[in-house]
């Protein structure tokens, strides 16, 4: 594993950009960014808007692909745990066969802190009372994303849940019961364009509530990203 290390200014916080020698993505190359410092446990997501990345030979490394130019820039969830740092993966197109570094990655990685505003936390009480309508909050007319939840009661019940997110603004949502308890379904995904419908197995749970959480400018904390010469790993003969 090839490493460099970043401080980024004025927040203190440490930027460690890995290359893993084992590439868990084959066609692409990946840059696994892991964060240090100080009150890192609140941080819920992050992500990377990149806005060059070339290797030495002058090659542009940005995918053009939208579902790997999105992965970068949708919200990665951080799991909370000591021993391990926070971080996200970055997906670039695979260096010029005779680049021996990534000679420059520029951008900005924004931290979510949900801590820092309560407001960036939205819940629709009662979901069953609001079905097959778009759900009102200014958090999300501002944000562009427009969510309708709808059940299907005959043959095998359903709950499906339409979510258009043409920025790519939502970090997350969840459906929780009386209690404030995560419905334990797991959900079948198809998405089309910037549209994703969620289709949960069962009943929708007695008092249920829609928990969502769109970023807000209080909530994000940006760092600038500069990483400079970042070797790649070397060629098996």
């Amino acid at each position: 594993m090839v490493t460099t290390l970043v401080i980024a200014r004025p927040t203190d916080i440490q930027i460690k950009a890995n290359i893993p020698t084992d590439n868990p993505c084959p066609g692409n190359l990946v840059v696994a960014l892991d964060l240090f410092g100080k009150d890192l446990r609140e941080i819920k997501g992050m992500r990377c808007i990149l806005d060059k990345a070339v290797d030495d030979t002058g090659k542009n490394l940005l995918l053009k692909e939208q579902d790997f130019t999105k992965t970068n820039q949708t919200w990665t969830p951080v799991i909370c745990d000591p021993t391990t740092p926070p971080g996200m993966q970055l997906i670039l197109d695979l260096p010029a066969q005779q680049a021996s570094m990534v000679k420059e990655l520029t951008g900005r990685l924004e931290i979510l802190t949900p801590v820092h505003d309560p407001m960036c936390v939205v819940t629709f009480t009662r979901i069953a009372a609001q079905l097959n309508v778009e759900l009102a909050n200014p958090n999300l007319t501002a944000a562009q994303i427009k969510m309708i939840v709808s059940t299907k009661n005959s043959g095998k019940p359903s709950v499906i849940v339409r979510v258009s997110d043409p920025l790519a603004k939502l970090f997350y949502f969840e459906i929780v019961d009386a209690s404030g308890k995560e419905w334990d379904a797991v959900a079948s995904t198809l998405t089309m364009g910037s549209t994703t419908t969620h289709t949960y197995p069962g009943a929708l749970p007695e008092n249920a509530s829609l928990r969502i959480c769109v970023p807000t400018p209080k909530a994000i904390m940006t760092v600038p990203l500069t990483l400079k010469s970042i070797a790649l790993p070397k060629k098996s003969k």
